[in-house]
């Protein structure tokens, strides 16, 4: 169970990075560390499968949410990038849209984010070695 702690630790990094500083990068961070612990979740899940079966649904749902955030930052990257190629006043309704769609999906993720990595990491390992035996 070193690997589902390892991935565990790392996501709790990520979280406390991406609550103090939400940019892209941070929120990126912590979506691909997010999908490290839902997989590592669903591998040892057999040995704890109620409290591990919480951990796999929470974390493919906060990993969902920041994915939605993510693909509205590259929508919006590439708009800018293209903006030659939009109508007049396209590129600032877009970035007010998706501004005001990003700042939703961030505040559900990082409340997510929250209840995904609360336990200690040696408490999250106590209750898996507690349900292997």
């Amino acid at each position: 169970m070193p690997g589902f702690a390892r991935a565990y630790r790392a996501g709790r990094r990520a979280e406390r990075a991406a609550r103090k500083k939400p940019d892209d990068e941070r929120l990126h961070e912590l979506r691909k560390r997010t999908k490290d612990l839902w997989h590592a979740a669903q591998i040892v899940r057999p040995l704890a499968p109620k409290p591990m079966g919480k951990v796999v649904k929470r974390a493919h749902e906060l990993a969902d949410l920041l994915g939605d955030d993510h693909d509205l930052a590259v929508l919006l990257a590439t708009a800018r990038d293209r903006r030659a190629e939009l109508a007049d006043g396209e590129l600032d309704r877009l970035q007010k849209e998706v501004g005001r769609r990003r700042k939703r999906l961030q505040r559900r993720a990082l409340k997510r984010a929250r209840r995904v990595y609360r336990r200690r990491p040696r408490r999250l390992a106590a209750q898996l070695s507690a349900g292997a035996t």
